[in-house]
């Protein structure tokens, strides 16, 4: 992951989501609360999107290309994690 080499706070990012997830999941529905921050996430990254693009019409030109970055981007995050967990299952869920 490039993100963990330059970044050094970017761990500790993810490890702050997961704990505020791990919070809401105590009053509601797993898939509930992994889609309210899949949510969360999407906006914030439009949100991030809309003020380094500088225009609306530079943002709309720019669309299909931050689609495709920030989709593969996912999508390679989540097969990643997806596959660790898939791969660990007993290290991760000890009760099963």
């Amino acid at each position: 992951m490039t993100q963990q080499t330059t970044d050094p706070d970017f761990l500790k990012r993810v490890d702050d989501h997961i704990a505020l997830s791990n919070e809401h999941i105590k009053g509601a529905n797993g898939a509930r609360v992994a889609m309210s921050g899949t949510f969360a996430a999407a906006r914030f990254t439009a949100w991030m999107c809309a003020n380094s693009d500088g225009s609306g019409e530079r943002m709309k030109a720019r669309r299909e290309e931050a689609v495709r970055i920030f989709t593969d981007e996912f999508r390679r995050m989540f097969e990643e994690s997806f596959d660790d967990f898939a791969n660990n299952f007993e290290r991760y869920r000890p009760d099963h």
